[in-house]
């Protein structure tokens, strides 16, 4: 007789298609005043009067607003960015003639 016992698993897998993964927050981006002050507004903006929610439930809440707003404010800096460089060649353009 041994002490060792085969041990058995059966695992059931569903397969579900996964999405893009998980978003992180790059922290680097609260060194700067607007999206520090974005983050903080966010927060309270959505925590406002969530008494019946549970914790848990509000922080994926407050992480979502988070990260939607932040992803609008990052496509607005692109599109001044685009605006401008549009502007400066225009500028390039209209000055060579």
């Amino acid at each position: 007789m041994s002490d060792h016992n085969l041990v058995t698993i059966k695992l059931i897998i569903n397969n579900q298609d996964r999405g893009k993964g998980y978003w992180k927050l790059n922290c680097s981006l609260l060194g700067e005043a607007d999206y520090a002050k974005m983050v903080k507004n966010t927060i309270a903006e959505t925590a406002e009067g969530e008494t019946e929610v549970n914790p848990m439930i509000l922080w994926e809440i407050i992480k979502c607003n988070i990260r939607g707003e932040l992803l609008y404010m990052l496509q607005e800096g692109k599109n001044r960015q685009v605006q401008m460089g549009t502007l400066l060649n225009s500028t390039n353009v209209s000055g060579m003639i």
